[in-house]
């Protein structure tokens, strides 16, 4: 039998075997007998098998502590905040784009997040509203090192312009990255770089969860 045919079912055993340390580790035990098949993934998928358990070993490295960080989902189209393991907040993927999924793998770290603007404060008035919500942007980017760029985009029909020039955006960034790489006669690759389109409520819920070097790890999409 070929190592092909061979790798669904070591897989299976190292799913298992992760899954079996998360319950013991966790202290919401009620959570943990639910955590069975945790992506819902496709057994008879080498691929998908494979990219769910690296995966899953770096978010054991995340749920060890006490933080909150971010799955970001590209198989299940979802954004998902989560804490020690537990899901906190599932926020869904309209759309999405990528480049470079084969650099998104280990624990990326947010370095810049979304600037608020904040409300003027009314000289006739003694104290300044505190910030909401609804002050957070629906379309902003993050950076996050190791170097990766999200975009994140309300749909066109709520904001056509700002979709628009964001898109252009990072169809221009790419394009000089593209430039570079061809000037220095290398064959390094762009850094990796996502495009996110949420609803508006949505991304401004993602906006208000970010916190500085908030961690952030990737589920890919597997090649076809």
């Amino acid at each position: 039998m070929s190592n092909l045919h061979r790798a669904p079912r070591a897989w299976e055993c190292a799913i298992v075997l992760l899954l079996m340390v998360w319950c013991i580790t966790t202290p919401h035990l009620a959570w943990a007998a639910e955590f069975e098949n945790p992506f819902d993934v496709n057994m008879n998928d080498p691929a998908a098998l494979h990219e769910a358990t690296r995966t899953l070993v770096e978010e054991v490295k995340l749920a060890a502590r006490p933080q909150t960080y971010l799955l970001i989902d590209l198989a299940a189209k979802a954004v998902v905040l989560k804490a020690r393991g537990v899901e906190l907040h599932r926020l869904p993927i309209m759309e999405w784009s990528a480049d470079s999924q084969e650099k998104m793998t280990g624990i990326f770290r947010l370095t810049v997040r979304p600037a608020v603007a904040r409300r003027k404060v009314d000289p006739s008035g003694t104290e300044q509203e505190p910030i909401s919500l609804t002050d957070m942007p629906a379309s902003y980017d993050l950076l996050f090192s190791p170097p990766l760029a999200l975009t994140v985009v309300s749909p066109a029909e709520q904001a056509p312009v700002r979709w628009s020039v964001l898109r252009m955006k990072r169809w221009w960034q790419w394009l000089n990255s593209q430039i570079r790489a061809l000037a220095s006669r290398s064959d390094t690759q762009a850094d990796p770089s996502i495009a996110l389109t949420l609803a508006e409520n949505e991304a401004q819920s993602l906006a208000w969860s970010l916190t500085d070097g908030m961690p952030a790890i990737i589920r890919r999409t597997s090649p076809r």
